[in-house]
């Protein structure tokens, strides 16, 4: 389990399949040429299980000690890949900037601690 925005959720990577090149070729292209992945988020507290959908990209860094592994999210969430792919579309440039450079103001980032 996974605290965002302070409210408890799972979340697993959305799976991309080959069909995914014509039906939502901007979030293909992205997945295909920089590997950001598209995660799942599910509100288990909510009556019907809401589903949102953000794009984000691994990453991680060691101390010598600890691995910290995380996401870093790139995205608003979305309650359908569709309006995902529309937002990609749209905004690609920047969320490619906010991958290369970052951008502290608009992005949450997911981190976990592995030994």
């Amino acid at each position: 389990m996974t605290i965002y925005n302070q409210q408890a959720h799972w979340q697993r990577e959305f799976p991309i399949t080959s069909e995914w090149q014509e039906k939502l070729p901007s979030l293909w292209q992205l997945h295909k040429s920089f590997s950001l992945k598209i995660i799942q988020c599910i509100e288990p507290l909510s009556t019907c299980g809401e589903r949102t959908f953000l794009l984000a990209h691994e990453t991680q860094c060691h101390n010598g000690v600890h691995t910290i592994r995380g996401l870093v999210y790139l995205t608003p969430a979305f309650s359908a890949v569709s309006q995902l792919e529309s937002h990609a579309r749209e905004y690609s440039v920047e969320i490619l900037h906010s991958h290369f450079y970052g951008d502290h103001d608009n992005h949450c980032s997911e981190i976990s601690i592995a030994g």
